[in-house]
């Protein structure tokens, strides 16, 4: 079997992984801005 066929589950599975980082690293920027607002209005 070779290894770079990619089985059907494969694909869902790394979109979702990937959909997950882009999640976080989204949230962290949000978190990040918000506590900057709050340090520069103080």
């Amino acid at each position: 079997m070779n290894e770079d066929e990619e089985r059907p589950g494969d694909r869902e599975r790394r979109r979702a992984t990937v959909l997950q980082a882009l999640g976080r690293i989204a949230a962290l920027i949000a978190a990040i801005i918000t506590l900057l607002r709050r340090w520069l209005d103080s």
